[in-house]
């Protein structure tokens, strides 16, 4: 999986920025809320159709009662199951998101820091007439690389 060149090639008051200014893991929590009740109530939608089946196929007769449950049962198993598959999934996936944020947001400088951190570090190149602050200059980008 290729990384995104926001987190590669941006500066890390960009990427604090991101973090500082996106919306969090609550959006992404409210999408595995929303997957979740997606999940359940196709699940509860072939339970009802598969009981429905079961109850009225036993007056349905001839080759168009066959048919009539063949068909209801590829419906379940070919249209909602996967469905709800397919949302099961995007709750799995939402959880590794937020637990991706949680593990990465603790590490962000956060942006006011680096701004003061570039701040410094200008100020320290512009006054060094005779190297006097290259030890400064050396600590501030220690800071970054």
């Amino acid at each position: 999986m290729p990384l995104d060149p926001r987190w590669v090639a941006a500066p890390p008051e960009i990427v604090a920025l991101i973090f500082e200014g996106g919306p969090g893991p609550e959006s992404i929590v409210a999408y595995a809320t929303v997957m979740a009740t997606e999940a359940a109530s196709h699940q509860m939608g072939m339970a009802v159709s598969a009981a429905n089946i079961a109850t009225t196929s036993a007056s349905w007769t001839g080759l168009a009662g066959t048919a009539n449950v063949a068909r209801g049962t590829a419906l379940n198993t070919g249209g909602l199951e996967p469905l709800a598959t397919h949302c099961a999934k995007h709750v799995m996936l939402a959880q590794a998101a937020v637990d991706a944020y949680t593990m990465a947001s603790p590490s962000v400088i956060p942006s006011v820091a680096c701004q003061a951190n570039r701040d410094l570090w200008g100020v320290l190149n512009a006054t060094n007439f005779f190297g006097q602050n290259t030890p400064g200059i050396v600590s501030q980008d220690v800071q970054y690389f």
